[in-house]
């Protein structure tokens, strides 16, 4: 009985992966968006992050998540110009989590984190997801998000999660749009 309920919740589920599907609310919640953290290393927002993870009740191998992702920053760091890291494991085990999902955390002060352009970085999305299709969905969506619409200038204009989720879901509902009127 056990494994049978292990293997259900732990199986991969379906997210619609088509270009006009929001998946902004299927992985992320504004209980999963953490404004305010104090960290000022990398190694602290990884930590930091973990426990968010945690939280989400979906992670079944926090060390194992930790451990793979600093393995993943060691490689090469997951920071990008604009301020933003998109930290995520450096290989997707469909048993690390129930399901996939995203958490967003959001530093009081800009910390080195290996940005490409040497800047610093204030924003960090944790991609947990349990296969690679998901994962570069999520990837290239979260890209275009910060790339294309004004969402990290309008992330770092507030610290309620709530907000934060917003803001994001309208940031993904004008990538969406985008792609129907190129």
């Amino acid at each position: 009985e056990k494994l049978s309920d292990f293997h259900r919740r732990t199986t991969a589920k379906y997210h619609d992966l088509s270009d006009e599907a929001a998946i902004i609310p299927a992985l992320m919640k504004p209980e999963w968006i953490e404004a305010g953290m104090t960290c000022r290393s990398k190694s602290s927002v990884i930590r930091q992050m973990v426990d968010l993870a945690d939280r989400t009740g979906l992670l079944c191998y926090r060390g194992e998540l930790v451990e793979s992702l600093v393995e993943r920053e060691k490689l090469c760091s997951t920071a990008l110009s604009g301020g933003l890291a998109l930290l995520h494991p450096r290989n997707h085990e469909p048993y690390m989590f129930e399901d996939s999902f995203v958490v967003v955390g959001k530093t009081v002060a800009q910390i080195p984190f290996g940005s490409p352009d040497r800047s610093t970085t204030d924003i960090f999305f944790l991609i947990c997801c349990q296969d690679d299709r998901i994962h570069l969905h999520v990837l290239a969506r979260l890209c275009m998000m910060c790339h294309q619409t004004s969402l990290l200038l309008e992330m770092r204009g507030t610290d309620h999660p709530h907000e934060l989720h917003r803001i994001l879901a309208d940031s993904e509902r004008q990538i969406i749009q985008q792609t129907r009127n190129p």
